[in-house]
């Protein structure tokens, strides 16, 4: 159960470090959206939002960023086809 939590927690801060490294892509409602979704720990859903949105807007992404949704999608044991979209644009700056 400890386990469990701890790992909950490091889901949410690196959430959280996702959001605040890609906010300046995102729209001021995606940002507070996500922040929401977040706080009501629902951090699959707002990552969804993230990447999703990234994807719509066509964001050129560092390779840092790119590692962070890599890390996350990882911790969260995501499938790579929910976020690869970006990856397959190769938007790196």
């Amino acid at each position: 159960m400890i386990f469990k939590y701890l790992h909950n927690i490091k889901i949410k801060k690196q959430v959280r470090s996702l959001l605040n490294s890609v906010s300046s892509l995102l729209t001021q409602n995606d940002v507070i959206n996500a922040k929401d979704l977040i706080e009501h720990e629902e951090w699959g859903i707002a990552f969804e939002l993230i990447y999703t949105q990234l994807h719509e807007y066509d964001a050129v992404l560092s390779v840092n960023q790119i590692e962070k949704i890599k890390q996350l999608a990882d911790l969260m044991e995501l499938e790579d086809d929910c976020w690869d979209c970006l990856l397959q644009k190769k938007l790196f700056k």
